[in-house]
């Protein structure tokens, strides 16, 4: 969260030096609820590193964490797993849109990421003949070009 920049005309996230130090994005323009929320929890934490530094927040949040875990009879794993769950939510909305409407998401990534024209059809067919067009749209997203890891992700075996 704390790389994160909003674009609010666009309803768009930007995690900046992310992934192989490349900035990434993730659109809720057809989201408006979810993207409210990011805005909100943004809030909260541009308010808390006001007060304290990253450092301080960051211990602060593994030892809640572990505590929750403990409260909670769950074994503690650190915060990667809230990752996996971002990745399947995801995906189940993805996925339901129209085949048309995933790939005009997918486009959208690509050109944003500055993908030639020739290089952006030829990705589409390769999502659309593996029949995993949001499956590439949450690979773009995580900040992965490998479908294998999101798929891992999204524990989704090869088709």
């Amino acid at each position: 969260m704390k790389k994160i920049k909003l674009d609010e005309q666009n309803e768009k996230v930007i995690i900046q030096r992310s992934k192989g130090g490349r900035d990434r994005a993730v659109y809720y323009d057809r989201f408006p609820e979810e993207f409210q929320k990011v805005k909100e929890y943004k809030e909260v934490l541009d308010k808390a590193l006001n007060e304290k530094p990253f450092s301080e927040i960051r211990k602060q949040y593994y030892r809640d964490l572990r505590k929750a875990c403990k409260r909670a009879g769950e074994v503690y794993r650190g915060s990667h797993s809230f990752r996996f769950e971002w990745a399947q939510e995801r995906y189940e909305v993805i996925s339901q849109l129209p085949r048309e409407e995933q790939e005009q998401y997918y486009r959208k990534i690509l050109e944003e990421r500055g993908k030639s024209e020739k290089d952006i059809e030829k990705a589409l067919e390769n999502a659309r003949e593996k029949d995993a067009v949001a499956e590439y749209v949450i690979s773009e997203e995580l900040g992965h070009s490998r479908l294998d890891i999101s798929r891992h992700y999204l524990r989704i075996k090869a088709k």
